[in-house]
Protein backbone atom coordinates (compact mmCIF):
# COMPACT_ATOMS: atom_id res chain seq x y z
CA UNK A 1 0.00 0.00 0.00
CA UNK A 2 1.35 3.41 -1.00
CA UNK A 3 1.29 6.02 1.76
CA UNK A 4 3.05 9.17 2.85
CA UNK A 5 5.66 9.45 5.59
CA UNK A 6 4.19 12.10 7.88
CA UNK A 7 7.07 12.47 10.34
CA UNK A 8 10.71 13.29 9.69
CA UNK A 9 11.60 11.08 12.68
CA UNK A 10 10.75 8.07 10.52
CA UNK A 11 13.30 9.01 7.85
CA UNK A 12 16.96 8.03 7.63
CA UNK A 13 19.58 10.72 7.05
CA UNK A 14 19.76 9.59 3.41
CA UNK A 15 15.99 9.86 2.99
CA UNK A 16 16.12 13.38 4.42
CA UNK A 17 18.05 14.49 1.33
CA UNK A 18 15.53 12.79 -0.94
CA UNK A 19 12.40 14.22 0.70
CA UNK A 20 13.58 17.74 1.55
CA UNK A 21 12.31 20.52 -0.74
CA UNK A 22 14.42 23.67 -0.59
CA UNK A 23 12.62 27.03 -0.66
CA UNK A 24 14.20 30.44 -0.24
CA UNK A 25 12.71 30.77 3.25
CA UNK A 26 13.69 27.24 4.27
CA UNK A 27 17.23 27.79 2.96
CA UNK A 28 17.57 30.90 5.13
CA UNK A 29 16.43 28.87 8.14
CA UNK A 30 18.84 26.02 7.41
CA UNK A 31 21.76 28.44 7.13
CA UNK A 32 20.69 30.00 10.42
CA UNK A 33 20.61 26.58 12.09
CA UNK A 34 24.14 25.90 10.85
CA UNK A 35 25.45 29.22 12.20
CA UNK A 36 27.05 29.87 15.59
CA UNK A 37 24.17 32.05 16.77
CA UNK A 38 21.92 30.82 19.59
CA UNK A 39 18.37 30.61 18.33
CA UNK A 40 14.85 29.25 18.28
CA UNK A 41 12.92 27.79 15.35
CA UNK A 42 9.21 28.40 15.91
CA UNK A 43 6.35 26.74 14.08
CA UNK A 44 3.10 24.85 14.64
CA UNK A 45 2.76 21.08 14.34
CA UNK A 46 3.70 19.62 10.98
CA UNK A 47 5.32 22.74 9.53
CA UNK A 48 8.75 21.12 9.06
CA UNK A 49 10.84 22.09 12.09
CA UNK A 50 12.36 18.64 12.50
CA UNK A 51 13.07 18.42 8.77
CA UNK A 52 15.03 21.68 8.85
CA UNK A 53 17.02 20.54 11.90
CA UNK A 54 17.90 17.27 10.18
CA UNK A 55 18.85 19.02 6.93
CA UNK A 56 21.14 21.35 8.88
CA UNK A 57 22.70 18.32 10.60
CA UNK A 58 23.18 16.54 7.27
CA UNK A 59 24.86 19.53 5.61
CA UNK A 60 27.15 20.19 8.57
CA UNK A 61 28.20 16.54 8.60
CA UNK A 62 29.00 16.66 4.88
CA UNK A 63 31.43 19.53 5.48
CA UNK A 64 32.76 18.38 8.83
CA UNK A 65 36.16 17.24 7.55
CA UNK A 66 36.92 20.78 6.41
CA UNK A 67 34.91 22.98 8.78
CA UNK A 68 35.23 20.86 11.97
CA UNK A 69 31.83 22.08 13.14
CA UNK A 70 30.03 19.12 14.73
CA UNK A 71 26.22 18.95 14.66
CA UNK A 72 24.51 16.89 17.35
CA UNK A 73 20.79 16.21 16.98
CA UNK A 74 19.11 15.74 20.36
CA UNK A 75 15.49 14.63 20.71
CA UNK A 76 13.69 15.26 23.97
CA UNK A 77 10.53 13.49 22.84
CA UNK A 78 10.36 11.43 26.06
CA UNK A 79 10.39 14.49 28.32
CA UNK A 80 6.75 14.16 29.35
CA UNK A 81 7.51 10.73 30.87
CA UNK A 82 10.32 12.00 33.09
CA UNK A 83 9.75 12.76 36.76
CA UNK A 84 10.03 16.46 37.59
CA UNK A 85 11.46 16.12 41.10
CA UNK A 86 14.39 18.34 42.10
CA UNK A 87 17.37 18.05 39.73
CA UNK A 88 16.28 14.84 38.03
CA UNK A 89 15.03 16.46 34.86
CA UNK A 90 18.27 18.43 34.48
CA UNK A 91 20.31 15.24 34.93
CA UNK A 92 18.17 13.54 32.30
CA UNK A 93 18.69 16.37 29.81
CA UNK A 94 22.47 16.47 30.31
CA UNK A 95 22.67 12.68 30.06
CA UNK A 96 20.67 12.66 26.82
CA UNK A 97 22.90 15.36 25.36
CA UNK A 98 26.01 13.45 26.37
CA UNK A 99 24.87 10.22 24.77
CA UNK A 100 23.71 12.00 21.61
CA UNK A 101 27.22 13.52 21.36
CA UNK A 102 28.84 10.15 21.96
CA UNK A 103 26.66 8.56 19.27
CA UNK A 104 27.60 11.22 16.73
CA UNK A 105 31.30 10.83 17.48
CA UNK A 106 31.05 7.06 17.02
CA UNK A 107 29.12 7.49 13.77
CA UNK A 108 31.92 9.67 12.38
CA UNK A 109 34.59 7.23 13.52
CA UNK A 110 36.12 9.83 15.83
CA UNK A 111 35.63 7.81 19.01
CA UNK A 112 38.13 4.99 19.12
CA UNK A 113 37.34 4.11 22.73
CA UNK A 114 34.14 2.63 24.15
CA UNK A 115 32.86 5.96 25.44
CA UNK A 116 33.75 9.66 25.66
CA UNK A 117 35.08 9.30 29.19
CA UNK A 118 37.67 6.80 28.01
CA UNK A 119 38.59 9.28 25.27
CA UNK A 120 39.89 11.71 27.86
CA UNK A 121 42.11 9.02 29.38
CA UNK A 122 43.27 7.78 26.00
CA UNK A 123 42.22 4.22 26.78
CA UNK A 124 39.30 2.12 27.97
CA UNK A 125 39.06 1.28 31.65
CA UNK A 126 36.64 -0.39 34.03
CA UNK A 127 36.05 2.95 35.74
CA UNK A 128 34.97 4.78 32.59
CA UNK A 129 32.90 1.80 31.43
CA UNK A 130 31.06 1.81 34.75
CA UNK A 131 30.46 5.55 34.51
CA UNK A 132 28.94 5.24 31.03
CA UNK A 133 26.75 2.36 32.18
CA UNK A 134 25.49 4.33 35.17
CA UNK A 135 24.54 7.31 33.01
CA UNK A 136 22.72 5.07 30.54
CA UNK A 137 20.86 3.41 33.39
CA UNK A 138 19.93 6.84 34.73
CA UNK A 139 18.34 7.77 31.40
CA UNK A 140 16.36 4.52 31.26
CA UNK A 141 15.22 4.85 34.86
CA UNK A 142 14.06 8.45 34.51
CA UNK A 143 12.22 7.73 31.26
CA UNK A 144 10.25 5.10 33.17
CA UNK A 145 9.66 7.36 36.16
CA UNK A 146 5.98 7.66 35.19
CA UNK A 147 5.74 4.20 36.74
CA UNK A 148 5.53 4.18 40.52
CA UNK A 149 8.46 3.21 42.71
CA UNK A 150 11.40 3.60 40.32
CA UNK A 151 12.32 7.27 40.61
CA UNK A 152 15.14 7.06 43.16
CA UNK A 153 18.72 6.98 41.95
CA UNK A 154 22.19 7.31 43.40
CA UNK A 155 24.57 10.16 42.45
CA UNK A 156 26.14 9.38 39.08
CA UNK A 157 28.81 11.93 38.15
CA UNK A 158 29.31 15.70 38.30
CA UNK A 159 29.33 15.64 34.47
CA UNK A 160 25.52 15.33 34.46
CA UNK A 161 24.91 17.15 37.73
CA UNK A 162 26.87 20.37 37.29
CA UNK A 163 26.78 22.53 34.15
CA UNK A 164 30.36 23.74 34.58
CA UNK A 165 31.72 20.19 34.74
CA UNK A 166 29.61 19.32 31.71
CA UNK A 167 30.94 22.24 29.66
CA UNK A 168 34.51 21.45 30.68
CA UNK A 169 34.00 17.90 29.43
CA UNK A 170 32.81 19.23 26.06
CA UNK A 171 35.78 21.60 25.80
CA UNK A 172 38.14 18.72 26.47
CA UNK A 173 36.48 16.64 23.75
CA UNK A 174 36.76 19.53 21.27
CA UNK A 175 40.44 19.96 22.10
CA UNK A 176 41.19 16.25 21.86
CA UNK A 177 39.42 15.78 18.51
CA UNK A 178 40.19 19.14 16.89
CA UNK A 179 36.55 20.19 16.83
CA UNK A 180 36.03 23.94 16.39
CA UNK A 181 32.52 24.00 17.79
CA UNK A 182 29.53 21.82 18.63
CA UNK A 183 26.07 22.78 17.37
CA UNK A 184 23.33 21.15 19.44
CA UNK A 185 20.04 20.85 17.55
CA UNK A 186 17.27 20.24 20.08
CA UNK A 187 14.08 18.72 18.74
CA UNK A 188 10.90 18.28 20.80
CA UNK A 189 12.60 20.65 23.23
CA UNK A 190 9.49 22.10 24.84
CA UNK A 191 6.57 20.62 22.96
CA UNK A 192 4.49 19.96 26.05
CA UNK A 193 2.41 21.71 28.69
CA UNK A 194 4.79 21.07 31.58
CA UNK A 195 5.91 24.63 32.44
CA UNK A 196 8.49 23.54 35.02
CA UNK A 197 10.29 21.35 32.48
CA UNK A 198 10.21 24.12 29.91
CA UNK A 199 11.74 26.65 32.29
CA UNK A 200 14.46 24.20 33.32
CA UNK A 201 15.30 23.51 29.69
CA UNK A 202 15.68 27.18 28.81
CA UNK A 203 17.87 27.78 31.84
CA UNK A 204 20.12 24.99 30.57
CA UNK A 205 19.82 26.29 26.99
CA UNK A 206 21.15 29.67 28.07
CA UNK A 207 23.82 28.29 30.42
CA UNK A 208 25.30 25.99 27.76
CA UNK A 209 26.19 28.87 25.45
CA UNK A 210 29.89 29.65 25.10
CA UNK A 211 32.68 29.88 22.50
CA UNK A 212 32.62 26.14 21.71
CA UNK A 213 28.93 25.40 22.18
CA UNK A 214 25.98 26.67 20.14
CA UNK A 215 22.37 25.70 20.76
CA UNK A 216 19.31 25.72 18.51
CA UNK A 217 15.86 24.52 19.55
CA UNK A 218 12.61 23.82 17.72
CA UNK A 219 9.60 25.03 19.71
CA UNK A 220 5.88 25.50 19.25
CA UNK A 221 4.34 28.96 19.40
CA UNK A 222 2.30 29.92 22.41
CA UNK A 223 2.70 27.04 24.83
CA UNK A 224 6.28 27.62 25.92
CA UNK A 225 7.28 28.87 29.38
CA UNK A 226 10.68 30.52 29.00
CA UNK A 227 11.24 31.39 32.67
CA UNK A 228 14.13 33.84 33.04
CA UNK A 229 15.25 33.17 29.46
CA UNK A 230 14.60 36.38 27.49
CA UNK A 231 13.75 35.35 23.95
CA UNK A 232 14.57 38.70 22.34
CA UNK A 233 17.89 39.24 24.15
CA UNK A 234 19.11 35.67 24.62
CA UNK A 235 18.46 34.28 21.13
CA UNK A 236 17.51 34.86 17.51
CA UNK A 237 14.01 33.73 16.55
CA UNK A 238 13.09 32.31 13.14
CA UNK A 239 9.64 31.30 11.90
CA UNK A 240 9.03 28.15 9.84
CA UNK A 241 5.70 28.82 8.09
CA UNK A 242 5.69 28.94 4.29
CA UNK A 243 4.36 31.99 2.43
CA UNK A 244 1.27 31.00 0.44
CA UNK A 245 1.66 34.15 -1.69
CA UNK A 246 5.17 33.21 -2.83
CA UNK A 247 5.47 32.69 -6.60
CA UNK A 248 6.84 29.17 -6.20
CA UNK A 249 4.50 28.11 -3.37
CA UNK A 250 2.45 25.62 -5.40
CA UNK A 251 5.51 24.27 -7.21
CA UNK A 252 7.34 23.57 -3.95
CA UNK A 253 4.34 21.99 -2.24
CA UNK A 254 3.76 19.77 -5.27
CA UNK A 255 7.42 18.80 -5.05
CA UNK A 256 6.92 17.67 -1.44
CA UNK A 257 4.21 15.29 -2.66
CA UNK A 258 6.16 14.08 -5.68
CA UNK A 259 9.22 13.09 -3.66
CA UNK A 260 7.22 10.67 -1.53
CA UNK A 261 5.47 8.65 -4.25
CA UNK A 262 6.24 6.99 -7.57
CA UNK A 263 5.74 8.78 -10.89
CA UNK A 264 2.60 6.81 -11.80
CA UNK A 265 0.84 7.81 -8.58
CA UNK A 266 1.98 11.41 -8.88
CA UNK A 267 0.63 11.60 -12.44
CA UNK A 268 -2.80 10.57 -11.13
CA UNK A 269 -2.74 13.63 -8.88
CA UNK A 270 -1.39 16.26 -11.27
CA UNK A 271 -3.85 15.29 -14.00
CA UNK A 272 -6.34 17.09 -11.77
CA UNK A 273 -4.08 20.08 -11.21
CA UNK A 274 -6.67 22.58 -9.99
CA UNK A 275 -8.08 20.09 -7.50
CA UNK A 276 -4.60 19.33 -6.20
CA UNK A 277 -3.83 23.05 -5.94
CA UNK A 278 -6.98 23.63 -3.90
CA UNK A 279 -5.68 21.09 -1.36
CA UNK A 280 -2.27 22.76 -1.43
CA UNK A 281 -3.72 26.19 -0.66
CA UNK A 282 -6.08 24.77 1.97
CA UNK A 283 -3.07 23.37 3.83
CA UNK A 284 -1.72 26.94 4.15
CA UNK A 285 1.90 25.89 3.96
CA UNK A 286 1.76 22.97 6.41
CA UNK A 287 3.36 19.89 4.77
CA UNK A 288 1.88 17.34 7.19
CA UNK A 289 -1.63 18.75 6.81
CA UNK A 290 -1.16 18.69 3.02
CA UNK A 291 -0.03 15.06 2.91
CA UNK A 292 -2.83 13.87 5.20
CA UNK A 293 -5.55 15.73 3.29
CA UNK A 294 -4.23 14.61 -0.12
CA UNK A 295 -4.13 11.00 1.10
CA UNK A 296 -7.76 11.20 2.21
CA UNK A 297 -9.03 13.13 -0.83
CA UNK A 298 -7.34 10.76 -3.29
CA UNK A 299 -8.78 7.60 -1.72
CA UNK A 300 -5.35 6.47 -0.54
CA UNK A 301 -3.57 7.88 -3.63
CA UNK A 302 -5.64 6.00 -6.18
CA UNK A 303 -7.66 8.82 -7.81
CA UNK A 304 -8.52 12.51 -7.44
CA UNK A 305 -12.17 13.41 -7.99
CA UNK A 306 -13.89 16.71 -7.26
CA UNK A 307 -16.57 15.09 -5.10
CA UNK A 308 -13.93 13.45 -2.89
CA UNK A 309 -11.80 16.60 -2.69
CA UNK A 310 -14.80 18.69 -1.62
CA UNK A 311 -15.85 16.08 0.90
CA UNK A 312 -12.33 15.95 2.35
CA UNK A 313 -12.04 19.73 2.53
CA UNK A 314 -15.31 19.91 4.42
CA UNK A 315 -14.54 17.07 6.84
CA UNK A 316 -10.84 17.75 7.34
CA UNK A 317 -11.07 21.49 7.99
CA UNK A 318 -14.54 21.78 9.50
CA UNK A 319 -14.35 18.70 11.69
CA UNK A 320 -10.95 17.03 12.07
CA UNK A 321 -8.76 20.09 12.65
CA UNK A 322 -11.21 21.66 15.06
CA UNK A 323 -11.62 18.37 16.93
CA UNK A 324 -7.86 18.13 17.35
CA UNK A 325 -7.82 21.68 18.67
CA UNK A 326 -10.68 21.06 21.11
CA UNK A 327 -8.86 17.98 22.48
CA UNK A 328 -6.21 20.34 23.85
CA UNK A 329 -8.76 21.49 26.40
CA UNK A 330 -9.58 17.90 27.31
CA UNK A 331 -5.94 16.90 27.61
CA UNK A 332 -4.81 19.96 29.55
CA UNK A 333 -7.67 20.90 31.83
CA UNK A 334 -6.03 24.10 33.07
CA UNK A 335 -6.32 25.45 29.52
CA UNK A 336 -9.84 24.24 28.74
CA UNK A 337 -11.66 27.55 29.11
CA UNK A 338 -9.11 29.51 27.12
CA UNK A 339 -9.09 26.81 24.40
CA UNK A 340 -12.88 26.92 24.21
CA UNK A 341 -12.86 30.72 24.06
CA UNK A 342 -10.33 30.63 21.22
CA UNK A 343 -12.58 28.41 19.11
CA UNK A 344 -15.61 30.58 19.79
CA UNK A 345 -13.66 33.73 18.95
CA UNK A 346 -12.51 32.38 15.59
CA UNK A 347 -15.75 30.66 14.56
CA UNK A 348 -18.32 33.19 15.81
CA UNK A 349 -16.43 36.43 15.28
CA UNK A 350 -13.36 36.27 13.06
CA UNK A 351 -14.74 33.86 10.46
CA UNK A 352 -18.08 35.65 10.33
CA UNK A 353 -16.37 39.00 9.69
CA UNK A 354 -14.05 37.34 7.16
CA UNK A 355 -17.00 35.97 5.19
CA UNK A 356 -18.72 39.35 5.29
CA UNK A 357 -15.67 40.92 3.66
CA UNK A 358 -15.35 38.13 1.10
CA UNK A 359 -18.96 38.42 -0.07
CA UNK A 360 -19.24 42.19 -0.55
CA UNK A 361 -21.34 43.51 -3.41
CA UNK A 362 -19.86 45.34 -6.39
CA UNK A 363 -20.77 48.78 -5.06
CA UNK A 364 -18.70 48.27 -1.89
CA UNK A 365 -15.02 49.10 -1.47
CA UNK A 366 -12.56 46.28 -2.20
CA UNK A 367 -15.46 44.07 -3.37
CA UNK A 368 -13.06 42.15 -5.67
CA UNK A 369 -10.55 41.37 -2.91
CA UNK A 370 -10.53 38.38 -0.58
CA UNK A 371 -9.08 37.95 2.89
CA UNK A 372 -8.04 35.36 5.44
CA UNK A 373 -6.41 37.96 7.72
CA UNK A 374 -7.22 39.70 10.99
CA UNK A 375 -5.19 41.99 13.25
CA UNK A 376 -4.98 42.27 17.04
CA UNK A 377 -3.63 45.31 18.86
CA UNK A 378 -0.29 44.84 20.62
CA UNK A 379 -1.86 46.03 23.90
CA UNK A 380 -4.68 43.47 23.83
CA UNK A 381 -5.13 41.55 27.12
CA UNK A 382 -2.48 38.91 27.80
CA UNK A 383 -5.12 36.18 27.86
CA UNK A 384 -6.12 37.11 24.32
CA UNK A 385 -2.51 36.80 23.18
CA UNK A 386 -2.25 33.44 24.94
CA UNK A 387 -5.47 32.19 23.33
CA UNK A 388 -4.27 33.23 19.88
CA UNK A 389 -0.89 31.59 20.41
CA UNK A 390 -2.59 28.29 21.31
CA UNK A 391 -4.56 28.60 18.07
CA UNK A 392 -1.17 29.07 16.37
CA UNK A 393 0.14 25.94 18.03
CA UNK A 394 -2.75 23.97 16.55
CA UNK A 395 -2.27 25.47 13.08
CA UNK A 396 -5.68 27.19 13.09
CA UNK A 397 -4.04 30.60 12.68
CA UNK A 398 -0.51 31.72 11.76
CA UNK A 399 1.35 34.86 12.79
CA UNK A 400 1.80 36.63 9.46
CA UNK A 401 3.30 40.02 10.39
CA UNK A 402 4.53 41.18 13.79
CA UNK A 403 4.39 44.91 14.49
CA UNK A 404 1.98 45.87 11.68
CA UNK A 405 1.32 49.62 11.86
CA UNK A 406 -2.03 51.13 10.91
CA UNK A 407 -3.29 54.62 11.74
CA UNK A 408 -0.49 55.08 14.26
CA UNK A 409 -1.31 51.88 16.21
CA UNK A 410 0.72 48.68 16.30
CA UNK A 411 -0.95 45.33 15.59
CA UNK A 412 0.01 41.74 14.89
CA UNK A 413 -1.48 40.42 11.67
CA UNK A 414 -2.68 36.81 11.68
CA UNK A 415 -3.60 34.50 8.83
CA UNK A 416 -6.41 31.98 9.26
CA UNK A 417 -5.87 28.54 7.76
CA UNK A 418 -7.39 28.81 4.27
CA UNK A 419 -9.07 25.42 4.47
CA UNK A 420 -10.84 26.47 7.67
CA UNK A 421 -12.00 29.71 6.03
CA UNK A 422 -13.42 27.76 3.08
CA UNK A 423 -15.05 25.07 5.22
CA UNK A 424 -16.82 27.72 7.32
CA UNK A 425 -18.82 28.93 4.30
CA UNK A 426 -22.06 27.57 2.87
CA UNK A 427 -20.27 26.80 -0.43
CA UNK A 428 -20.65 23.25 -1.72
CA UNK A 429 -17.84 23.39 -4.29
CA UNK A 430 -15.03 24.19 -1.85
CA UNK A 431 -12.20 23.42 -4.28
CA UNK A 432 -13.46 26.07 -6.71
CA UNK A 433 -14.07 28.49 -3.85
CA UNK A 434 -10.50 28.08 -2.57
CA UNK A 435 -9.06 28.84 -6.00
CA UNK A 436 -11.23 31.97 -6.17
CA UNK A 437 -10.18 32.93 -2.65
CA UNK A 438 -6.46 32.67 -3.27
CA UNK A 439 -6.62 34.58 -6.59
CA UNK A 440 -8.21 37.61 -4.91
CA UNK A 441 -6.24 37.40 -1.67
CA UNK A 442 -5.03 40.74 -0.26
CA UNK A 443 -3.08 41.18 2.98
CA UNK A 444 -4.44 44.73 3.22
CA UNK A 445 -7.99 43.56 3.80
CA UNK A 446 -8.20 42.68 7.50
CA UNK A 447 -10.63 42.52 10.40
CA UNK A 448 -9.39 44.74 13.21
CA UNK A 449 -9.54 43.99 16.94
CA UNK A 450 -8.39 46.87 19.12
CA UNK A 451 -6.84 46.72 22.57
CA UNK A 452 -10.26 46.86 24.26
CA UNK A 453 -12.38 45.14 21.62
CA UNK A 454 -15.82 43.97 22.76
CA UNK A 455 -14.89 40.61 21.23
CA UNK A 456 -12.59 40.04 24.21
CA UNK A 457 -15.23 40.72 26.86
CA UNK A 458 -16.12 37.08 27.52
CA UNK A 459 -12.48 36.15 28.08
CA UNK A 460 -12.21 38.67 30.92
CA UNK A 461 -14.89 36.73 32.78
CA UNK A 462 -12.80 33.55 32.93
CA UNK A 463 -9.34 35.02 33.58
CA UNK A 464 -9.41 34.16 37.29
CA UNK A 465 -10.02 30.48 36.47
CA UNK A 466 -6.79 30.07 34.49
CA UNK A 467 -3.40 29.30 35.99
CA UNK A 468 -0.73 28.64 33.40
CA UNK A 469 1.67 27.23 35.99
CA UNK A 470 -0.79 24.37 36.49
CA UNK A 471 -0.78 23.51 32.83
CA UNK A 472 0.50 19.99 33.34
CA UNK A 473 -1.12 16.81 32.08
CA UNK A 474 -2.71 13.93 33.96
CA UNK A 475 -0.32 11.36 32.54
CA UNK A 476 -1.98 8.26 33.98
CA UNK A 477 -5.36 9.23 32.51
CA UNK A 478 -3.75 9.82 29.12
CA UNK A 479 -1.90 6.51 29.14
CA UNK A 480 -5.17 4.63 29.51
CA UNK A 481 -6.68 6.23 26.41
CA UNK A 482 -7.32 4.17 23.27
CA UNK A 483 -4.72 4.14 20.50
CA UNK A 484 -7.47 5.63 18.31
CA UNK A 485 -6.11 9.04 19.32
CA UNK A 486 -2.76 8.31 17.66
CA UNK A 487 -1.82 10.22 14.52
CA UNK A 488 -1.11 7.12 12.42
CA UNK A 489 -3.00 5.53 9.54
CA UNK A 490 -6.23 3.66 10.28
CA UNK A 491 -4.96 0.37 8.89
CA UNK A 492 -1.98 0.59 11.26
CA UNK A 493 -4.31 1.14 14.22
CA UNK A 494 -6.39 -1.86 13.18
CA UNK A 495 -3.38 -4.18 12.95
CA UNK A 496 -1.93 -2.96 16.25
CA UNK A 497 -5.27 -3.52 18.02
CA UNK A 498 -5.54 -7.05 16.63
CA UNK A 499 -2.35 -7.92 18.46
CA UNK A 500 -3.54 -6.63 21.82
CA UNK A 501 -2.05 -3.13 21.86
CA UNK A 502 -5.26 -1.21 22.50
CA UNK A 503 -4.17 1.57 24.88
CA UNK A 504 -1.29 4.03 24.93
CA UNK A 505 0.14 2.28 27.98
CA UNK A 506 0.27 -0.98 26.00
CA UNK A 507 2.62 0.68 23.49
CA UNK A 508 4.84 2.18 26.19
CA UNK A 509 5.07 -1.12 28.06
CA UNK A 510 5.90 -3.02 24.88
CA UNK A 511 9.32 -3.71 23.43
CA UNK A 512 10.40 -4.32 19.86
CA UNK A 513 10.53 -8.02 20.70
CA UNK A 514 6.91 -7.90 21.90
CA UNK A 515 5.81 -6.25 18.67
CA UNK A 516 7.90 -8.63 16.58
CA UNK A 517 6.22 -11.59 18.23
CA UNK A 518 2.77 -10.06 17.89
CA UNK A 519 3.17 -9.27 14.23
CA UNK A 520 5.01 -12.48 13.38
CA UNK A 521 7.48 -10.49 11.33
CA UNK A 522 11.21 -9.83 11.30
CA UNK A 523 13.09 -7.35 13.49
CA UNK A 524 13.36 -4.58 10.87
CA UNK A 525 9.65 -4.05 10.47
CA UNK A 526 9.08 -4.58 14.20
CA UNK A 527 11.46 -1.71 14.91
CA UNK A 528 9.74 0.50 12.34
CA UNK A 529 6.31 -0.22 13.84
CA UNK A 530 7.58 0.31 17.39
CA UNK A 531 9.30 3.61 16.50
CA UNK A 532 6.26 4.84 14.57
CA UNK A 533 3.92 4.00 17.44
CA UNK A 534 6.23 5.37 20.13
CA UNK A 535 6.67 8.65 18.24
CA UNK A 536 2.93 8.96 17.83
CA UNK A 537 2.32 8.17 21.52
CA UNK A 538 4.85 10.74 22.65
CA UNK A 539 3.59 13.36 20.21
CA UNK A 540 0.10 12.97 21.61
CA UNK A 541 1.31 13.15 25.21
CA UNK A 542 3.40 16.26 24.64
CA UNK A 543 0.87 17.93 22.37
Amino acid sequence: MISFTLRTEDLSIEEIGKFYVDTKHDRENVEFLKSNATGLLIGSRGTGKTMLLKVAEKELLEKFENDRKLPVFVSFSSAALVNNEAEKFKKWMLSKILFALQGQLKELGLLKTKNIFSLLLGKDSEETDELAIRINQLIEKLEKSWKKGITNEEPVTPFVEDIDYFKELLHSICSELNIKSIVFLFDEACHNFLPKQQREFFTLFRDLRDSKICCKAAVYPGITSYGTFEVFHDSIVKRVEKDILAEDYVEKMRDIIERQIDSRTYNILIQKGELLDSLIYAATGNPRVLLKSVYEASEKLTSLKKVNVNSTLKDFYRTQMWNEYTKLGEKFEAYKEIVDWGRTFIEDKVLVETQNKNTRSENEEDYDKQTIYFIIHKDAPELVKKAISILEYAGIVILHTEGYKIRGNIYNRYQINMGIVAASTSETDLSTYINKLRKGLSIKVVTEYGANSLAFKELEQIKNNINFDDGGIDLQTLLNKSIDILDIYEYQKTEIKKKGFCKLIDILNASEIDLQSAYLIGPVRARNIYNLSMNAVLEYIIG
